[in-house]
């Protein structure tokens, strides 16, 4: 009976520890472009904005942190941020960095300005096979205009207004609940004119 007792005693005190023999992996990601777009290429000193939460249950890996392009020996955007051991992440990633807040599939990004150029995307279900640099296409949020002068004649433009349009505000943009890169509506929230 003694015997039994410290069988038992001993088995409580046990200890499981999992141990991972690999290196945590950093997360990079590389730019692929929208080819429905007029924008050109995100450059590369512009930093990406990153929030990234796990697709099982939606909890936060990490918040909203900046990704800062590396040359060497990536040539991706980089940050202090590791691929988990366990689990599939969603990011949702925006350009430039700045004060953003992801919540129910709306992206809300604050204090934009029209000069800025700003670019958003989504990469869903990411497998953690310690992808070298995830893939991201970047949408360009901003609008293209194109004007042109039709007659017989030779025209010469020499001043263009354009009104009703904001210049500055907070922008939404939401997401649906599958696919990739299924932005269902971008708007401006608010803004001058």
């Amino acid at each position: 009976i003694l015997a039994s007792a410290a069988i038992v005693a001993l088995a409580s005190c046990a200890k499981t520890e999992v141990r991972y023999d690999e290196q945590p992996q950093e997360i990079a990601f590389k730019q692929l472009t929208d080819v429905m777009t007029k924008a050109t290429d995100l450059a590369t000193t512009v930093p990406l904005g990153v929030i990234a939460h796990y697709n099982t249950n939606g909890s936060l890996y990490f918040d909203n942190t900046s990704f800062a392009y590396e040359a060497d020996p990536a040539a991706a955007w980089q940050a202090d941020k590791y691929w988990p051991f366990e689990g599939n992440l969603d990011f949702t990633v925006y350009a430039p960095y700045g004060t953003a807040e992801y919540a129910s599939n709306v992206l809300t990004i604050e204090n934009v300005t029209a000069a800025d150029g700003l670019y958003y995307g989504k990469q869903r279900y990411v497998n953690t096979s310690k992808i070298a640099k995830v893939p991201v296409v970047l949408k360009h949020a901003s609008a293209k205009i194109t004007v042109k002068i039709k007659g017989s004649t030779l025209y010469t433009l020499t001043d263009l207004k354009l009104n009703g349009y904001n210049k500055t505000g907070n922008v939404k943009v939401t997401y649906g609940t599958s696919g990739n890169y299924d932005a269902t509506a971008v708007e401006t929230e608010s803004g001058a004119t």
